[in-house]
């Protein structure tokens, strides 16, 4: 056989090699289809309540990097429900999606879907939940962070160099080149979601807009409050907080960092909720405040 065929047939063989190991992290980091059954609607207040999210330790930062895991991890916390957690990914999630709740022989995924089975398990909390027109603004707020300011903290990470530089520091743990093909895995996986979404046919200034509008909609709902409705902490709160706190203090490249800084009222909402709730990590934090500076 020529050499120069030989050469190309083992490029060829590498190159499909790499492909498909890129697609493997790619499905493993971005999601799969997973098991599309309805999730339960209540369990036992008894049985034992696992939290399987995104759980890899991220420095200045008390929660989870994933606002989803996040949202939930601060939910259960503020409500003093006893939990475990436990670190995984889409690919070893039984319905394709991350964080989901164990509770019992209970697998709940959505953090939707996950707060309204702790809302039915648990009749406390509903009785802490906004009522009326409250209810439908609370229901608004949690759309906006999960549907929007979701979107403009991904491209932040994966269309933007520093981000993806971050995202690769996350996989610091495991051997060249091992950090860099996850993040770029990951990059490609949210790249294409955000494609389908519509955010990267916009400009970054446009962007930007887009995110200042965000941010001084949460601050203007926020006000003077300690909380977002009532004298309690309530989902809105959590869900707020899974949003922000990367914004604030783990993520300075980003204009989201920018923006919500703009607003003292949000940043200051982000630091009690880290100083109430995640004491014990705080603790462990240098200086152990856990204040924007």
């Amino acid at each position: 056989m020529d050499t120069n065929v030989l050469l190309l047939a083992i490029s060829a063989v590498a190159l499909g090699g790499v492909a498909y190991f890129l697609l493997s992290l790619k499905w493993s980091l971005t999601g799969n289809l997973g098991q599309r059954k309805v999730n339960p609607l209540k369990g036992s207040a008894q049985d034992a309540l696992t939290l399987y999210g995104f759980f890899v330790p991220v420095e200045n930062l008390t929660s989870s990097i994933s606002p989803f895991t996040s949202k939930i991890e601060t939910y259960l916390r503020m409500n003093g429900i006893k939990f475990a957690s436990e670190n995984t990914d889409f690919k070893h999630s039984p319905n394709g999606r991350v964080p989901y709740l164990q509770s019992g022989e209970h697998s709940i995924s959505d953090s939707r879907f996950i707060v309204r089975f702790l809302l039915n398990t648990f009749p406390k909390l509903e009785k802490l939940e906004p009522t009326g027109e409250d209810a439908a603004k609370a229901t608004l707020i949690q759309r906006l962070c999960e549907q929007h300011i979701y979107f403009t903290l991904q491209h932040e990470r994966a269309a933007k160099p520093e981000g993806v530089q971050a995202i690769q520091k996350l996989f610091g743990d495991k051997p060249w080149p091992m950090p860099w093909l996850l993040a770029q895995a990951w990059k490609i996986g949210r790249l294409q979601q955000m494609r389908y979404e519509g955010i990267l046919t916009l400009a970054e200034e446009d962007i930007d807009k887009l995110v200042d509008e965000d941010s001084a909609a949460l601050s203007h709902l926020l006000g003077k409050r300690t909380w977002f409705f009532g004298e309690h902490p309530t989902v809105t709160d959590a869900t707020v907080f899974g949003f922000l706190e990367a914004a604030v203090h783990a993520e300075p490249h980003s204009y989201v960092h920018t923006s919500v800084r703009k607003h003292k009222n949000l940043v200051a909402f982000v630091d009690r909720v880290r100083q109430q709730f995640y004491a014990d990590r705080l603790s462990k934090m240098k200086g152990g405040q856990g204040k924007a500076q």
